[in-house]
């Protein structure tokens, strides 16, 4: 036979609140369950709790919404009593209803199966939840090591929410994906981010110039000489020697004197007049232009190579000057021949020189310059309004990253609209049998409308307390006004008050009709879950009476209903009860052999207490079977003093409390419960073969060690060790086994084997 607990409906029970707050309770009941504490221990809380349904757990397949639970305690008195006795409408289902029961019970068939349909297809919609998620948990991974690749290169930028899914989704929804550049965004990001960044100025241009538009440009190429025709004029030309004459003539002639001062010869008288006509107006106007356009040349190349090394002196640290800087010494170097070469015209007029061009060189840094210009401009701009660049940095990686993840991306949104599809086809199917349940549900409340009946329920209730024999009251309904009733004695008086007894009877006979047939329509059919808590408080032992038979009938159907099939069936439908009470003579009177190990599968007891903290316990009533090694069995918490000394008796290891024990049970049960003699009992004893040894034969030693027995509790003793005193010498297990031995044999002897296998479970 099995030892394992069969589970009911609830298999499970978690209660968390009130006195159990700070150490959360869990138990699992079976089909029939006791629950025995003091007031205050936390019974109530357990109640409520399963009555809420939140914190328990239903066995699997199992629909919490096809159950009824009913709960009696304190709330459902106040919930349902008044001092009017309105009581209200109880729903049951009579001879008269027939017909409407075969249709209630074609629609209910209708809301089984479509429930079940829809069960079913709500569960292929929540498979195809579940896929959409799991690719969008893949998705979610590959965004994230992206995102950790992009945030290691710009570890400021609000590329993501610390949320996965939410950076995962912003990526799907990015509708320009676009990658970026790399340095550029680099700058950007660094000129957003760097607190010490700054607007700079920007890169000041020039024009290009172009040598043949300064004025007198053509000089450099003409030779300049004088006109003249002499001699002297004519040699000093063919030599081209005429400016290192008028040099040294400029430079020495006042210090000379007559003499040459490069010969030291004497001069010809007419030297200086042959030297002028050397020098005529011609002469004299190309060397002007000459110095002119070298002054001009000079001035404006200065200026522009200024500018441009100015530019230098404190440039923007994001700005590249190395191509800038080369293009600014080469024009440098450009400027610097043009000088030595006009030098060169200027020391010797009649040769020509041409200078080097270096607009392209001024070209080109101006194209440098606009482009560091625009950086300037660039990253002034993003100082100026630091944080929306900084946003616009987190948009650019995100739509770069959007990019790079185009692939997987799509992918997920095709699967998306693929599963999504399904769902709404789901959904639309899920909706047509919603509505076809609904109907089917509202057929059932109004064919339920037609047989509530509140007079049937009274009717019910004064015809249950007359077939328990109660004397006290009866109700009936109040003259003049509907579903108003009263209390009449068994002396015709109306009730002027109730009292709390009174009452609280009334409200458990109203509870005991509900179990029999919900007043809520659509729950009318249900099967039940019961729950009692407390009910026989303030009440005379006549309502005790009537309740714990009522109480005892419910436990009854709902053992009856333990291996309950579809082909079978009952009027209460009660498939799990749960009962709670602080009243010992209530909780004994209910569970009178229900502790019997026959029942451990499908009973059990639990004791409900509290510390000195106010922390609630509940604590399972099960304990290492007595009778088959390995195994278990429950224990009632609540035992009278003959079931104690029956405990004793089967714990006891040593011989003299073992025997104490004994002369109890035998003066309990044989002198003051069967009303036996001594002197009976003794002749019982004597007839022969009442004791017998394992081979069979008559046992004369255990027939003497009984009689022994006897005879000292007839005197009164309060020992039996005495006159047995062999036994006390011998090893305790062995006097124990012996002892034991014989007291079955006593039972037997009496004809009572029955109720000593009873209280043993068959062990001597």
């Amino acid at each position: 036979m099995s030892r394992d607990k069969k589970k009911s409906i609830i298999e499970e029970v978690k209660v968390g609140e009130a006195t159990y707050e700070d150490k959360p309770q869990k138990f699992t009941p079976t089909f029939i369950n006791f629950f025995f504490g003091k007031n205050g221990s936390g019974k109530s809380t357990i109640a409520r709790v399963i009555n809420k349904k939140t914190t328990v757990t239903w066995q699997d397949n199992q629909n919490p919404d096809d159950y009824t639970i009913l709960l009696y305690d304190a709330d459902f008195i106040s919930d349902n009593f008044n001092l009017h006795s309105d009581l209200p409408g109880v729903f049951s289902v009579n001879k008269g209803n027939i017909e409407i029961e075969k249709k209630i019970t074609e629609q209910q068939n209708i809301v089984k199966n479509t429930e079940k349909e829809i069960g079913e297809l709500d569960a292929q919609r929540k498979t195809a939840d579940k896929d959409i998620k799991s690719e969008f948990d893949k998705l979610k991974s590959i965004c994230w090591a992206k995102f950790k690749e992009e945030e290691a290169k710009f570890p400021k930028a609000p590329i993501a929410a610390r949320s996965k899914d939410t950076f995962a989704q912003t990526l799907v929804d990015i509708k320009n994906p676009a990658p970026y550049d790399f340095e550029a965004l680099k700058t950007k990001y660094d000129a957003a981010f760097d607190e010490t960044s700054h607007a700079h100025d920007s890169f000041k241009s020039v024009k290009a110039i172009s040598l043949e538009n300064i004025s007198g440009y053509d000089i450099c190429g003409t030779i300049i000489t004088s006109s003249s025709q002499n001699p002297f004029n004519e040699f000093i030309q063919s030599l081209g020697a005429l400016k290192w004459v008028q040099d040294g003539h400029t430079r020495f002639a006042e210090k000379a004197g007559d003499l040459c001062p490069y010969c030291h010869q004497t001069l010809p008288k007419k030297f200086e007049a042959d030297l002028a006509s050397c020098f005529d107006q011609k002469y004299e106007q190309n060397m002007r232009i000459l110095m002119d356009f070298s002054s001009s040349y000079e001035q404006e190349a200065k200026n522009i190579i200024a500018i441009l090394e100015r530019n230098t002196d404190n440039p923007a640290p994001f700005l590249d000057l190395e191509q800038y800087n080369t293009l600014l010494d080469n024009l440098r170097k450009t400027h610097k021949i043009n000088l030595q070469k006009l030098e060169t015209k200027k020391a010797d007029p009649a040769s020509t020189v041409e200078l080097d061009a270096f607009d392209d060189i001024i070209k080109k840094i101006s194209d440098i310059i606009a482009k560091f210009n625009a950086a300037i401009m660039s990253n002034n701009k993003i100082v100026n309004d630091r944080k929306n660049s900084q946003t616009q940095c987190g948009e650019e990686i995100r739509r770069h990253i959007a990019h790079e993840l185009k692939t997987e991306i799509e992918k997920y949104r095709a699967d998306k609209k693929a599963f999504e599809t399904t769902i709404t086809k789901l959904g639309d199917s899920i909706r047509a049998k919603k509505s076809a349940l609904d109907a089917a549900k509202t057929e059932i409340s109004n064919l339920s409308k037609q047989v509530v009946n509140t007079m049937e329920s009274i009717d019910n209730i004064n015809a249950l307390l007359e077939s328990t024999g109660f004397q006290g009251f009866r109700i009936r309904e109040k003259a003049g006004k509907a579903n108003a009733y009263e209390i009449i004695y068994d002396n015709g008086k109306s009730a002027d008050r109730l009292s709390e007894g009174e009452r609280n009877f009334i409200m458990f006979l109203y509870f005991y009709q509900q179990v029999r047939g919900s007043k809520k329509s659509q729950d009318a059919l249900k099967d039940k879950i019961v729950i009692i808590d407390d009910p026989v408080t303030s009440m005379d032992t006549g309502s005790v009476f009537v309740v714990s038979s009522l109480v005892r009938n419910m436990i009854d159907v709902c053992r009856h209903n333990v291996d309950w099939s579809e082909e079978h069936w009952d009027d209460y439908k009660i498939r799990q009860i749960f009962i709670m009470t602080h009243n010992s003579y209530f909780h004994r009177s209910i569970t009178y052999e229900m502790d019997d190990r026959k029942l451990f599968d499908c009973v059990s007891f639990f004791l409900v207490r509290k510390d000195e903290s106010n922390q609630s316990y509940i604590d399972p009533c099960v304990q290492d079977s007595k009778v088959l090694a390995g195994t278990k069995e429950n224990y009632n918490p609540v035992k009278d003093n003959y079931e104690a000394l029956w405990d004793e008796y089967q714990n006891a290891v040593s011989p003299t409390p073992l025997l104490n024990v004994m002369r109890q049970i035998m003066e309990t049960y044989f002198l003051q419960t069967c009303s036996y003699s001594i002197e009976h009992m003794l002749e019982e004893i004597s007839q022969p073969n009442r004791f017998v040894k394992e081979d069979g034969s008559e046992d004369k030693a255990a027939q003497q060690l009984a009689t022994n027995m006897l005879r000292q509790l007839e005197s009164g003793s309060r020992g039996l060790s005495s006159g047995i005193e062999y036994a006390e010498n011998a090893e305790d297990a062995q006097a124990v086994a012996m002892y034991r031995n014989i007291f079955r044999q006593m039972f037997c002897a009496l004809r009572q084997e029955q109720h000593y296998d009873c209280k043993t479970g068959g062990k001597a």
